[in-house]
């Protein structure tokens, strides 16, 4: 009885091409149609598996997570849309929006409650002064440029001359 190991390595030795059928059958003294044998045999679960389409039918262990898999990709897809809708409905709240609602909860006055984190004073006046308005709160304490609370409306018609200067001949 030749072992297993000594089995593998001669079907492998002649499926790689390094010996032929004959030789290798002369090597291990046996006949050649058991050297072929093996060779069908180490080669049949191999077809099965490709003819079956790729690596077999799967367990139902398999079946049941990748049900799995399909059911959370569905709902992970499904709660991204919802997440992207209620962002496009609600505008950005801004650096100090959670902060106000903690403020106004104690309530203490502005001046009082920007000492105790360090908050410079003019920039949270600032903040309170555009929610007061109905302003995005923006990225930052700063204003955009378009917009300030102490800035003029912009002229319905361009300034014509210098000062003093109607517009007339002299």
């Amino acid at each position: 009885m030749i072992p297993v190991e000594s089995k593998i390595r001669t079907v492998s030795s002649v499926l790689a091409g390094e010996v032929m059928v004959m030789e290798a059958a002369q090597r291990n003294l046996v006949p050649d149609t058991s050297v072929l044998k093996g060779k069908q045999a180490f080669l049949e679960p191999g077809n099965q598996g490709l003819a079956a389409g790729g690596l077999g039918r799967a367990s139902s262990r398999e079946e049941t997570l990748a049900a799995e898999v399909e059911e959370l990709k569905t709902a992970l897809g499904e709660a991204h849309i919802e997440i992207r809708v209620w962002k496009k409905s609600v505008a950005p709240a801004g650096p100090y929006a959670d902060i106000e609602v903690i403020r106004l909860d104690a309530g203490m006055s502005t001046a009082r409650f920007c000492r105790l984190p360090d908050i410079p004073r003019c920039s949270y006046a600032l903040f309170q002064a555009r929610q007061r308005v109905g302003a995005p709160a923006g990225k930052s304490p700063w204003p955009a440029l378009s917009w300030t609370p102490w800035s003029r409306p912009q002229r319905s018609t361009p300034r014509t001359g210098r000062r003093g200067d109607t517009g007339g001949s002299t």
